[in-house]
């Protein structure tokens, strides 16, 4: 069996077509609901059809396949919704801020997102500056 990852899908021939559908809760047929209270419907077919890690979660043994709300323990809601954001559109969120893209971008590691880690690192290194350098130290560090 081969580990596939993002870049095994082409976001940009087929994933901005969905992203008229990203916050539309016409046919969403999944929720994920996020410690801070926050929820966000999705849609299985194109979460699992955009990313492997969704694949593998909403079709394959994890017990959240069978599940209509998933509860996201200790993640960011903005970090989240960059994340489906994304998964839909192809496109990075505009999201604000380090701390924000620094959590969108553990979420994308730890889902194999790598052209959405790609996205991110761009948009981090517009915002490096002396006040904020070591903390791109430590990131990198971390993620090695």
């Amino acid at each position: 069996m081969t580990l596939l990852d993002d870049s095994d899908y082409d976001y940009c021939n087929y994933s901005r077509i969905y992203e008229e559908y990203f916050e539309d809760e016409r046919f969403a047929d999944i929720e994920f609901v996020l410690d801070c209270g926050s929820r966000i419907k999705a849609h299985r077919i194109i979460l699992s059809a955009n990313s492997i890690y969704f694949k593998n979660m909403l079709q394959g043994q994890w017990k959240e396949g069978s599940m209509e709300t998933i509860q996201i323990k200790e993640t960011n809601y903005m970090a989240f919704r960059a994340v489906v954001y994304y998964i839909y559109s192809g496109k990075l969120y505009d999201t604000n801020g380090f701390d924000i893209l620094k959590q969108t971008f553990k979420l994308a590691d730890m889902m194999m997102l790598e052209n959405l880690s790609k996205l991110i690192i761009d948009e981090l290194s517009d915002l490096i500056n002396e006040e904020n350098w070591y903390e791109f130290i430590l990131l990198g560090w971390e993620f090695k």
